[in-house]
């Protein structure tokens, strides 16, 4: 007797707010296993800072570089996103960011895991947001860098911007981020 496959992982994806059911239809194999056919739902956890209403807060003193690190993984695409430089980049983490300084801002992901997009707003609603910055692969010529995304957003001391990490073409992982004062130089 051919088993073939006895334990399979699906991923469904659900919108919070929204009911979803899961019907398992069993089998002679699934009966034979001893398990009865048992069947384990795994919740995944999105990340805090999934969706615009629940960006992460970023301070930005005069002179600083603030610095984090996390992960997009499960993280979804919210209905009324913008598109920031393709539909296909879901996997999406918000922060809002406060300078406080004027002048260009620097934001970039070097050290994530994953092939990144970096993007940068002004609005006060997900609906009005104005894309002020985009970038995907920062230098597409050093493979330190090919991965990763930089922008430069010119504020103004006060200014609320917001910026999305999205992993390019749903990608996922682990993430770093830093938001560098204007008047900073980049490292």
């Amino acid at each position: 007797m051919e088993l073939g496959v006895l334990n399979r992982l699906a991923r469904i994806g659900a919108l919070a707010g929204l009911a979803c059911g899961l019907a398992v239809a069993g089998s002679a194999v699934a009966a034979a296993d001893g398990d009865g056919g048992a069947v384990t739902v795994l919740s995944a956890e999105v990340p805090s800072n999934d969706n615009f209403a629940a960006a992460l807060f970023v301070p930005l003193p005069a002179g600083a570089r603030v610095a984090g690190a996390s992960s997009n993984e499960d993280a979804t695409r919210q209905s009324g996103e913008p598109r920031h430089r393709s539909l296909l980049d879901t996997t999406t983490v918000w922060f809002c960011v406060v300078p406080a300084a004027t002048g260009m801002m620097a934001v970039d992901t070097h050290g994530s895991q994953f092939d990144t997009v970096l993007a940068a707003y002004k609005g006060a609603t997900l609906s009005s947001l104005t894309r002020l910055r985009l970038n995907d692969d920062f230098d597409r010529t050093n493979p330190w860098f090919h991965r990763t995304s930089r922008i430069y957003v010119p504020v103004t001391a006060g200014d609320t911007i917001w910026v999305v990490v999205a992993g390019k073409r749903g990608a996922e992982g682990s993430y770093r981020i830093m938001f560098t004062s204007p008047g900073l130089p980049f490292h």
